[in-house]
């Protein structure tokens, strides 16, 4: 892959991001609201999809830094 190619993958994973962190904390307000405990297996599995996608970020940013060199 190529760096232009690379940095449109980190741009779509960038908004991926900032899709699933927005549904997490939309997750998180409403338990918090109703006074349950944020550990309802869906919030963990959300947390879990946004700290992978996190992951890939790095792991991109990573290749990119690289190909700078």
């Amino acid at each position: 892959m190529d760096k232009n190619g690379l940095i449109i993958l980190f741009q779509e994973k960038m908004a991926e991001m900032e899709k699933e962190r927005d549904k997490l904390s939309e997750m998180t307000e409403k338990r918090a609201a109703e006074g349950k405990p944020l550990t309802d297996p869906e919030i963990l599995e959300q947390s879990r999809k946004c700290s992978a996608l996190s992951l890939e970020m790095s792991a991109l940013k990573e290749m990119r830094k690289e190909m700078d060199d």
